[in-house]
């Protein structure tokens, strides 16, 4: 009888050592996992990962592999350096992790071809892991606000400013008749409406269409008097063109 108590002991005395020895494995996983995607080390962070390796997050709709999981972690790393992603509270069950804390980052360099805004952000997130057992992570999903991270990072920020900002800079080149510089703030499939009874299709056929009409009024000036939004990625403007051509002094204004 005592040599089967004591083997029952030695028994749930093994699997508790084990037990513990497998959640500190999964611990040490997750914290290098934090700290080196932190510290910008893509590459320690991606030995990390299996080959299999998937991601979902709360910014995005769609699973990331291995690879698209990188070009997030760099555009993070570009647009918060030196953020840090500080661990509250964890716990795992088998090959699972799950792990709270603060994400903590200033926003001082482009995100995703946005400009910075040099605004700080402070948020909650959750995110668990799923381990493959070999000491690496085979998928993750990742938890936060995202209404809050965006009204943080976008705080005392225009969300037009920087489509304003090329309207603005498109007619300003006209005027100076840069042409490249106008082409520079359109995209390839640029129209133009109003200078023929059709649609002018393609930013350099309307460039040809702008050279003509400022071939014969060169003195055009386009005074924009408002800029006003009107749904996703659209504008209307308010404002004045005024021109002169032969002895003939034109004024018009439109939205």
């Amino acid at each position: 009888m005592k040599k089967t108590i004591l083997l029952s002991a030695f028994v749930v005395l093994f699997a508790s050592v084990t037990i513990i020895s497998q959640e500190k494995r999964a611990e040490q996983i997750v914290t290098h996992y934090f700290n080196w995607l932190d510290a910008g080390d893509l590459d320690a962070t991606a030995s990390l990962l299996t080959e299999d390796f998937k991601a979902t997050a709360a910014f995005a709709p769609v699973t990331f592999d291995k690879k698209s999981w990188r070009a997030v972690g760099e555009n993070f790393n570009t647009a918060f350096p030196g953020m840090k992603h500080e661990i509250s509270d964890w716990f795992a069950d088998g090959n699972k992790v799950v792990v709270s804390g603060i994400f903590k980052a200033t926003n001082t360099g482009p995100n995703m071809g946005n400009p910075a805004t040099g605004n700080k952000v402070s948020l909650a997130f959750t995110t668990l892991f799923l381990l493959d057992g070999k000491g690496k992570i085979k998928m993750l999903d990742t938890k936060f606000d995202m209404k809050s991270f965006e009204g943080q990072l976008m705080a005392g920020i225009n969300p037009h400013a920087k489509a304003e900002a090329n309207i603005r800079k498109a007619y300003a080149s006209l005027e100076k008749k840069d042409y490249k510089s106008f082409a520079s703030v359109c995209t390839p499939e640029f129209m133009e409406l109003g200078l023929s009874p059709e649609p002018i299709k393609g930013v350099w056929n309307a460039v040809e269409a702008y050279k003509s009409f400022l071939t014969a009024f060169p003195d055009t000036k386009f005074d924009i008097k408002e800029i006003i939004p009107a749904g996703k990625n659209k504008y209307y403007l308010h404002e004045c063109v005024r021109y002169q051509y032969r002895k003939f002094y034109g004024y018009s204004s439109y939205r």
